[in-house]
């Protein structure tokens, strides 16, 4: 090494040196102090212990569940509609249908990517590699 580049790397350390002194300094007086509060807030520390513990899933309630869309009613077309078919009177209404409660999602269980036994072809990659090439920008 010779003498100037020596001089040259001694010139830039020293110049890295000041402006990580600068920006320190800078940074240091650029923060505010945290103002004190007039009123300290009472603080307690609970054990884990001491917490109740749930030992049942909470019930899901009506507000949580996703609600239903309803579709906007259909536009009336120009066409003549068909007469309802007469009812009989000795007919029985059809039982309402219940809305089912919606079910909770199922948890999938969580599976390991099996490790491929299979050897490692160079010859396949080559020639991916091969194909790519052509393709590539040159500078």
């Amino acid at each position: 090494m010779t003498a100037s580049e020596r001089q040259a790397l001694l010139a830039a350390g020293g110049a890295h040196l000041a402006l990580l002194l600068a920006l320190s300094l800078g940074w240091a007086w650029q923060q505010q102090p945290l103002e004190i509060a007039d009123e300290m807030i009472p603080v307690e520390i609970v054990e884990i212990a001491d917490a109740p513990r749930v030992t049942a899933a909470p019930k899901p309630s009506a507000k949580a569940a996703p609600q239903e869309t309803t579709a906007p009613p259909p536009t009336p077309e120009v066409a003549k509609p068909e007469p309802e078919p007469p009812v009989p009177t000795d007919a029985v209404p059809p039982p309402e249908a219940k809305p089912e409660p919606p079910k909770p999602p199922v948890a999938k269980p969580v599976t390991k990517p099996r490790p491929d036994t299979r050897p490692l072809d160079t010859q396949t990659l080559e020639n991916l590699i091969d194909k790519s090439l052509p393709k590539a920008k040159t500078r």
